[in-house]
């Protein structure tokens, strides 16, 4: 889905006391808590987030993470879907507690195709400037004034909002990183496109290359380079007497075969139907 289709459907806004140990839950729907004091550690995905004042963690359904508050901490919590598909569901379904983090579940409801940090998880230290949202929100939910859901969820969409810009605008140096890749990319579409040329290129580490550029853009870099050189193909296709056969020489595919798969796989129709269907429409 896309962003500006979200429309956020919320299950629970409450601020209470926690304290446990060490548990391990697998979540239906959304969460982002806010500390509002205490401390509370997060293992999720591999990174440990230790969490205290006016700090904020968000995950998407389906996640499975370690919680654990010792001395316990008095916190914001919100439960939601980013749309409505699932709002027969009104009342909040309790995280299942694994005794491991093999066998979650749920799984992922929402999967956004403009927002790829959305679909990971996200930890804020110093987010006072999303504390007021957080607090109006639960305070809808207690009141439960009129249309307290709509308006509840339009501030829950404008802070989600705040998230996104915060996370983009927080790491400028991988910005400029995918920038110089995805640049590189468009002006060499034949040319050596592999982990090491590219890392070498946007002078970043290979080994975390990857796994930045999915995050960062939803995908992987090789399903990244199919697309590019596939969007490339349809405008020579449409707009060159080239053959197939040239077509995938120019771009880098290993063979006329293996572009007309990829083509098929991603358009829906071989080459030669993409060029006779949508000459017609021109």
């Amino acid at each position: 889905m896309k962003f500006c289709d979200a429309n956020p459907y919320i299950r629970f806004a409450q601020r209470f006391f926690f304290k446990r140990h060490k548990v391990i839950f697998n979540v239906f729907d959304c969460r982002i808590m806010y500390i509002l004091k205490g401390c509370l550690d997060i293992v999720i995905e591999g990174q440990k987030h230790c969490l205290s004042d006016d700090s904020l963690f968000y995950c998407p359904s389906g996640s499975v993470y370690e919680i654990s508050s010792v001395d316990g901490c008095d916190i914001c919590v919100l439960n939601f879907d980013f749309d409505t598909q699932r709002s027969s569901v009104t009342s909040t379904v309790s995280p299942i507690e694994l005794l491991s983090a093999d066998k979650p579940v749920f799984e992922k409801n929402n999967i956004f195709d403009d927002c790829p940090s959305l679909n990971s998880h996200v930890a804020i230290e110093k987010a006072v400037f999303l504390k007021q949202a957080m607090t109006d929100i639960t305070d809808e939910f207690n009141e439960k004034r009129i249309f307290f859901r709509e308006k509840a969820s339009a501030i829950l969409k404008e802070l989600v909002c705040e998230i996104v810009r915060h996370e983009l605008n927080g790491d400028e140096k991988t910005t400029k990183m995918l920038d110089t890749i995805i640049a590189y990319i468009m002006k060499n579409p034949k040319g050596d496109l592999s982990n090491k040329k590219l890392a070498s290129v946007a002078g970043y580490h290979e080994y975390h290359l990857n796994r930045l550029f999915l995050k960062y853009t939803g995908v992987t870099i090789h399903k990244y380079i199919i697309e590019a050189r596939i969007e490339r193909a349809k405008k020579l296709l449409l707009a060159s007497d080239m053959t197939t056969a040239m077509i995938a020489e120019e771009l880098g595919f290993c063979g006329s075969a293996h572009f007309a798969s990829c083509f098929k796989r991603l358009v829906g129709c071989n080459p030669s139907e993409y060029k006779s269907e949508m000459g017609r429409k021109i």
